[in-house]
């Protein structure tokens, strides 16, 4: 890349818009160009202020942006929560409940069936053998009702 020129056509003694008009007098064309111009240490100086500015600024945003995002975030959590408890249970047909149900020993067919309050079997399993030692209470209900 070629040395930049100190200003051509008049150098100092020249205003910039009597400089801008001599050279449109003295091209051959006119074109747009992107090229790099280099600061002047004023310019850069000013570029570092307006840098520094800007990121301050920026922070604060960032930190206002984290605050608003937090506030959301937490607003969203239970209705995130709820689609995802419904989700799961449209998908399995059912949900998980926790209530007091009613164990039945079958000693007969050696099995052990819960009953929830509806009266609806929810589980049915074999005896353990810790189920199939008798006690009296058992053994009278056995023979007074005689299933």
């Amino acid at each position: 890349m070629a040395k930049k020129q100190s200003l051509l056509f008049g150098g100092d003694n020249i205003t910039p818009e009597e400089r801008l008009q001599m050279l449109k007098d003295n091209c051959n064309a006119i074109e747009e160009m992107e090229y790099f111009q280099q600061y002047s240490q004023e310019e850069l100086a000013d570029h570092k202020n307006s840098l520094f500015e800007t990121d301050v600024e920026l922070h604060k945003i960032k930190l206002e942006k984290k605050k608003v995002s937090d506030e959301l975030r937490a607003k969203e959590k239970p209705f995130a929560n709820e689609h995802t408890r419904l989700l799961t249970n449209i998908k399995r047909k059912g949900e998980d409940v926790t209530e007091n149900v009613f164990k039945f020993i079958d000693d007969e067919e050696g099995r052990v069936i819960f009953y929830n309050s509806k009266g609806e079997t929810v589980f049915e399993r074999p005896l353990l053998p810790t189920e199939r030692q008798t006690d009296i209470f058992r053994l009278k209900k056995g023979i007074n009702n005689e299933f």
